[in-house]
């Protein structure tokens, strides 16, 4: 049967305690085997590094719940078969030799290697990931920078779609920004046409999900399914575009919640028009100047006035009718929150626009600058 690990290694006599028990009696074994944490049970923990490993198991449940990271680095080597939870921040975070498994990381500050795995599905929020010697694996991404493969064959790959009440604090401890992720950006350092490719974007979400199933404790398969709420904005990536009609927004990075009311009011008018891409970029007034060199008038200075120093979060929208109808819902969804739409009919302005935040300025792609 399964054993539901949340606190790292435990005694080998704790293990076989658990695996002996009926399996009517799990979640009930399960709710009595989660740790106490606070914060004397995390500095007791941060002096033993078994605590911040899962290695050699096999057909397990493995979680490790908010607050027994925080912030440190995390090894997951010599797995088969397991789901694996790790529902805090970390700094670092290796996944070596694993065979078969499920595994959810929450926001890494920094690198999530992934090397020598097979047949993985993960769903991950770093940094940067990287990959090397590895094959068919499905990874559901949300990264900073370019992902880099290495060596690897059919790596499949999707943005991340997942929810639950501590991942927006989480995303924020780790230094992440929720609208650069650049999972469909891969880097191939072994180029070749069977190293990876991008999942269609109807396919089905990770076998990592749901994470209440495993993670019960921590994650409420309510909160899961919160109309609206997503922490990370689901992008279409580098797929062919579905229309060639597209629009570009800008709004202060301080305006998060009214950009989730947008996004949140754009799906529900009309599901087909699709977030392409965003990032977070420090506009001064010589780059606010460039991308909006083709405004006539008054409308380039009063724009500029009020993105000028401001870290500045660009999307691109795209699908038939989608400049009208985000013109229509903007003012109702944002309010007086301070925006930028391309004017409807603008198609050339809109890809000029999205062609300098998301190309011409690709140095700082990934990057929320100050």
């Amino acid at each position: 049967s399964t054993t539901h690990d949340s606190s790292g290694y435990g005694e080998d006599q704790d293990i076989k305690k658990l695996q002996s028990v009926p399996e009517e009696n799990e979640d009930a074994t399960k709710k009595t085997t989660q740790p106490q944490v606070g914060p004397a049970a995390t500095a007791k923990k941060r002096l033993d590094p078994k605590d911040f490993i899962f290695s050699k198991r096999s057909g397990e449940v493995l979680v490790k719940p908010p607050g027994s990271v925080n912030g440190q680095q995390f090894i997951i080597e010599d797995c088969e078969d397991c789901d694996i939870y790790i529902l805090d921040y970390s700094a670092t975070v290796s996944i070596d030799v694993c065979k078969n498994c499920r595994i959810f990381v929450g926001p890494c500050e920094s690198s999530i290697f992934i090397r020598d795995c097979i047949g993985c599905h993960c769903l991950l929020v770093c940094q940067q990931y990287r990959a090397r010697d590895c094959r068919d694996c499905v990874t559901h991404l949300f990264s900073h920078t370019a992902p880099v493969v290495e060596q690897s064959t059919n790596m499949q790959f999707a943005c991340a779609n997942v929810m639950y009440l501590k991942l927006n604090e989480q995303m924020a401890s780790a230094g992440l920004v929720p609208f650069c992720n650049k999972w469909s950006e891969i880097y191939d350092f072994t180029p070749s046409d069977t190293s990876f490719s991008l999942l269609p974007s109807d396919a089905p979400d990770s076998l990592v999900k749901p994470l209440s199933k495993h993670c019960s404790n921590f994650i409420d398969a309510q909160e899961e399914e919160m109309e609206g709420a997503e922490v990370i904005p689901v992008t279409y990536g580098k797929r062919p575009k579905p229309s060639k009609e597209i629009c570009f927004g800008l709004f202060l990075e301080s305006s998060t919640p009214s950009i989730h009311e947008l996004l949140s009011a754009v799906k529900q008018e009309n599901p087909a028009i699709t977030l392409v891409q965003g990032n977070c970029l420090f506009l001064d007034k010589k780059r606010l100047k460039q991308l909006f060199a083709h405004a006539k008038g008054g409308a380039a200075a009063k724009v500029s006035a009020t993105f000028e120093n401001h870290k500045c979060v660009g999307l691109e929208f795209c699908g038939d009718g989608c400049m009208g109808i985000l013109a229509r819902i903007a003012p109702v969804a944002l309010g007086n929150t301070p925006y930028y739409l391309t004017p409807v009919q603008s198609i050339d302005a809109a890809n000029y626009e999205t062609n300098t935040f998301f190309t011409a300025w690709q140095e700082s792609a990934g990057h929320a600058m100050g």
